[in-house]
């Protein structure tokens, strides 16, 4: 009994709500006068309504009829929550609440996290805040070198001479050029030696003429620590040391070929005749320079930058200008916000915003030809580089890539995240006033697995 009243009272409800909503649509046709009411039958219950406002006799289309009470109850999908928008909200205020950590009572937190998929920021925090970028300066260095040299960029070093070779004895002056590649080393003097012995030289006269005018001469980067163990910026390194004559000397031994002269500094003339190249793509660089933090191989192209310029011992001014220009024309920000003291992340006069560092990877995601290049040398997270211990077995391992940073005092992480909704981030972390570089790491894993974690 309980059973068929209430299957009468569902059944009613549904015939009231579907008879006002069709009389209500063909209520233009009805307007004259109200009908009277006779019966109809529903289930096991009577109704009075008249015979020709019966649900048949209205001219409703069959696709409009709603089968279900559900269906037939006026809805707003645009009310609705999507998923991805519960995942960003939710992500939002996970982030909020992270940044309520009492480790900010006593340090400063710079942050931005942009949604690179929908095209909009979902969190800032101290944002405009200028602070040290430690090693996440080579992130910069990098994008910016891209923009600027090219993809297809080579540093290419070269070996001249000031007279054809002859066979025996060689009387002349050989030139080596440096570009600051940091990659060139001994296999490539071989190569270099090898052109003389491939002439049958077996005995040379003649100074090695090293030409160093690629960039300035100072030794070491505007405020880089003198504690530190800072790079050798001479633009003729050999094994990033500053051992090219020497090792030059010895292949030349090693190949049978004795010499008489002299090491001299000078500038290699236009007319001299080309022997040799030897060349390293700018992949070659970044490869290494991102996934293990290389100092040395960052400053190459930060003066590599720089001789951008045409002038002759260009240095830090050259570098800062072009980089600024990006900064002003591409990125629509004012760079006198900043500080570009070098291109590695060593000097304390470095100062920039985690919503710069933001706009560089917007802009290099942007652009394929700069996001081909530098995606696969960010260190990986729990996978690889200065980021293969973090995160294991957490939801970031294998879906973060992003640069390091670590000077005493600051931590920093900067890069991209693959969201658990196919959103794609990119973000920018600045822990500065940090006692131990742990409490910076440990606040930006979280961030990371907030980034990348599925929110059923």
């Amino acid at each position: 009994m309980l059973k068929k009243y209430l299957s009468f009272f569902v059944s009613l409800l549904l015939m009231i709500h579907v008879v006002s909503w069709a009389m209500h649509t063909a209520s233009s046709a009805h307007a004259a006068s109200r009908p009277s009411i006779s019966n109809i039958s529903i289930g096991h219950c009577d109704m009075n309504v008249a015979p020709e406002d019966t649900l048949d006799s209205i001219n409703i289309p069959e696709q409009a009829r709603p089968d279900t009470l559900e269906s037939a109850m006026p809805t707003s999908t645009n009310a609705l929550e999507t998923a991805q928008e519960r995942s960003l909200r939710l992500i939002s205020e996970r982030l909020d609440e992270l940044a309520q950590s009492p480790l900010f009572d006593r340090s400063q937190l710079g942050m931005c996290v942009y949604d690179l998929t929908e095209g909009k920021m979902i969190f800032k925090r101290g944002a405009a805040q200028r602070l040290r970028p430690a090693s996440t300066m080579k992130a910069l260095t990098a994008i910016c070198a891209v923009d600027i040299l090219g993809g297809n960029y080579n540093f290419v070093t070269e070996m001249r001479s000031s007279a054809p070779l002859t066979p025996d004895t060689l009387v002349a002056n050989l030139y080596i050029k440096g570009v600051m590649d940091p990659l060139f080393g001994k296999e490539d003097l071989k190569r270099f030696a090898e052109c003389l012995t491939d002439s049958a030289v077996t005995y040379w006269r003649g100074d090695l003429v090293l030409d160093i005018s690629y960039k300035d001469t100072l030794s070491a980067g505007w405020g880089w620590c003198w504690d530190d163990e800072n790079p050798s910026l001479s633009p003729l390194l050999c094994d990033e040391e500053n051992t090219l004559a020497q090792t030059f000397a010895e292949v030349l031994r090693e190949n049978q070929i004795q010499w008489e002269g002299q090491v001299m500094i000078g500038t290699m003339p236009t007319s001299a005749i080309c022997l040799a190249k030897q060349r390293h793509s700018l992949d070659q660089v970044l490869m290494p320079m991102l996934k293990k933090s290389s100092n040395q191989k960052a400053e190459a192209l930060f003066y590599s930058i720089a001789a951008q310029s045409g002038e002759k011992y260009a240095g830090r001014p050259e570098a800062a200008h072009l980089i600024n220009e990006l900064i002003s024309k591409k990125l629509n920000l004012d760079p006198d916000d900043y500080k570009i003291a070098d291109g590695s992340g060593l000097s304390l006069y470095n100062y920039v915003t985690p919503e710069l560092m933001v706009a560089l990877l917007r802009h290099a995601y942007e652009n394929e030809n700069i996001y081909r290049h530098i995606k696969p040398t960010l260190p990986i997270m729990g996978v690889d580089g200065t980021l293969k211990k973090r995160c294991k077995g957490d939801s970031a391992q294998g879906k973060v890539f992003a640069k390091t940073g670590t000077v005493s005092g600051v931590s920093a992480l900067v890069g991209y995240a693959l969201g658990a909704e196919g959103h794609v981030f990119c973000f920018a972390i600045i822990n500065q006033g940090i006692v131990t570089s742990k409490e910076g790491r440990d606040f930006q894993d979280k961030v990371c697995n907030v980034l990348t974690r599925k929110y059923d």
